[in-house]
């Protein structure tokens, strides 16, 4: 760079579009700074909401969070995600040349300022987005009986009880008439024990007519 200022230029030269992941991270960790470009190439742009606002597509990039994770600074071009998370103390952020070439300077001839930003930027990141830090709260939540009461079902609707009665009954009519008629109805009598009178009555009618027309069914079906 013309500025005196040493830059590599990753994933995006003699047709490369990227580094494997363990790789990137490694270059990240061994990095002073991270430059971060979040302006579109082109000036088409790509949200028609954001068309007659700004000239160009303004990313927030995922790749600011994983420099904050790895432990590395980060000086990034302007967009308008990034400014509603971090503080200009937290993450530098330019909007021209000249803006970014004055902040790197700044913090590669001052140690001290520069792991001052470092520490703010990645302390932030951590909060925000470390994944243990962010399940924990939703696990303990789920582990803490006191944090939650289980809603008691008052009763199966009778469409619910029709249809389970008739599956009992379809999955069991190959068996022998008295042991499946015992079987079934043991099972039915179970699912409809909290029901009303008028339910109970309705379900065993449907049933023992449902148990008559399918054996029968069964029947014609065997001996053809």
């Amino acid at each position: 760079m013309n500025e005196g200022i040493s830059i590599k230029n990753v994933g995006h030269h003699e047709q490369v579009e990227g580094l494997p992941i363990d790789e990137l991270i490694k270059l990240i960790s061994k990095s002073k700074i991270v430059l971060n470009l979040s302006k579109s190439r082109t000036t088409s742009v790509l949200n028609y909401v954001s068309k007659s606002v700004y000239r160009f597509y303004y990313q927030f990039k995922g790749r600011i969070c994983l420099v904050g994770l790895t432990g590395t600074a980060c000086v990034s071009e302007y967009s308008p995600g990034q400014e509603m998370i971090f503080k200009e103390d937290e993450l530098p952020t330019f909007y021209a040349k000249e803006d970014c070439v004055k902040i790197l300077k700044d913090l590669l001839q001052n140690e001290e300022l520069l792991l001052k930003y470092k520490n703010k930027f990645t302390s932030k990141v951590y909060n925000l987005f470390e994944e243990k830090k962010n399940f924990e709260p939703i696990y303990n939540a789920i582990e803490n009986k006191l944090g939650y009461r289980r809603v008691k079902l008052f009763q199966f609707p009778y469409w619910y009880l029709r249809i389970v009665a008739k599956q009992i009954i379809l999955r069991n009519i190959k068996l022998t008439t008295l042991l499946r008629t015992i079987f079934q109805f043991n099972i039915i009598f179970s699912i409809i024990k909290n029901s009303n009178f008028l339910i109970k009555t309705l379900i065993v009618f449907e049933s023992v007519i449902n148990i008559s027309w399918y054996s029968l069914v069964s029947i014609f079906k065997s001996n053809k």
